[in-house]
């Protein structure tokens, strides 16, 4: 006799037990190819235009046979999942106790899902968050997250050792099943998810507290919670009085490492003499600038291009734009996307024969940017 939730004693799906879990948790189900993790349709679209899956629909899926898969972020009200590949990882970064406090799943491959909820910002899609050591995905926003009890057949994705299985299912058929004790999501406390992570990874010994800032970065993040000036006001993004800010160490590694890269001087302006600030008179031209240099040659995502802006407003500036002027020079910049060429005659041009120099695009240039920052472009 069977004792996973959600599923009979007779070992068939209870199909309105998972209807009302995913109503109750408020999460965007989509439907899957039967026995695969693929969705059976381009869902991005569908979600986009504000569509969301009805509990009759929900129905017919799961009566059918197929599987189903929450759409992490906004969508789901701010849900995502860590995706552990194997067991073991997950115990040590995270331990028993989880079992009690989130919604815990089992995957077919014997990996495990850690559900989470945030009110604020929803981490993105990550591959290997914590490095190769260390499988561990962040199924976030842009990304889908396969639901229990969509069940895969192991005989159609080929090679995985699980051919074979028999987990009475019929042959190599395994589900994803809820092992935790609640089916409830729990809601992670802070504004910004990458932080706890990377504060995580550091405890469990998976990457060293000297690599903080790359961590932060690989993860798409930036920010830090912290309080704003004077204690007081709701910064913008923040929540209950607390401004999200910039890291302090992730702008001072962005400065030194503008300083080092060939060449100095992108688009005809020396970077990190800007970053250091300027006065009355430049700064809408820097700002612009800036901006555009952030998200379209850096790489940086709109939400840390915006916090690094406004730091560097604040602290360097004499005086700073007010931050209404400083909000429509960085809304106007991010409308030029297109990527400029390098000027003849940079130092990363001498010495270069007819193949690069000038005809080098900056598009390139950005790539290695973002490799040395540890992006991911």
């Amino acid at each position: 006799m069977t004792t996973d939730p959600g599923i009979l004693a007779d070992g068939s799906v209870d199909v309105e037990w998972w209807v009302a879990l995913y109503r109750e948790q408020g999460l965007s189900v989509i439907p899957l190819t039967p026995g695969t993790k693929r969705p059976e349709e381009e869902w991005r679209g569908y979600v986009s235009a504000g569509k969301h899956s009805t509990d009759d629909e929900r129905r017919m899926w799961l009566h059918s046979g197929r599987g189903v898969a929450a759409v992490c972020g906004a969508p789901s009200g701010g849900v995502w999942a860590l995706d552990f590949e194997r067991r073991e990882d997950f115990e040590q970064l995270m331990g028993p106790s989880t079992l009690n406090s989130t919604l815990v799943v089992e995957t077919p491959h014997g990996g495990i899902h850690v559900y989470f909820r945030s009110k604020g910002r929803v981490p993105r899609r990550r591959i290997q968050a914590a490095g190769p050591r260390h499988p561990l995905d962040i199924l976030g926003e842009g990304g889908i997250a396969v639901l229990p009890p969509t069940a895969v057949d192991h005989r159609r994705c080929g090679g995985c050792g699980l051919e074979g299985v028999d987990a009475g299912l019929g042959p190599g058929v395994t589900r994803y099943r809820v092992i935790s004790t609640t089916t409830d999501i729990a809601t992670l406390k802070g504004g910004a998810p990458e932080h706890t992570l990377v504060d995580a990874f550091i405890r469990a010994g998976w990457i060293r507290e000297e690599d903080r800032v790359s961590a932060l970065i690989r993860l798409g993040a930036g920010i830090e919670t912290g309080g704003g000036a004077g204690g007081g006001g709701r910064g913008e993004g923040g929540e209950g009085g607390v401004t999200p800010r910039v890291d302090p160490a992730l702008t001072r590694r962005l400065e030194r490492d503008a300083g080092a890269l060939p060449p100095r001087v992108v688009w005809g302006e020396d970077v990190p003499r800007l970053f250091r600030g300027v006065g009355e008179g430049r700064r809408n031209n820097t700002a612009f600038f800036l901006t555009r240099f952030l998200l379209y040659y850096a790489g940086f995502d709109e939400h840390t291009a915006w916090r690094i802006l406004e730091e560097w407003n604040t602290l360097r500036n004499t005086p700073p734009l007010p931050a209404e002027e400083l909000r429509r020079v960085f809304d106007s910049a991010k409308k030029y996307t297109y990527i400029e060429r390098e000027k003849a005659g940079t130092e990363d041009d001498e010495g270069v024969g007819d193949n690069g120099g000038a005809g080098r695009s900056v598009d390139e240039k950005r790539r290695r940017v973002a490799r040395k920052f540890r992006l991911n472009p």
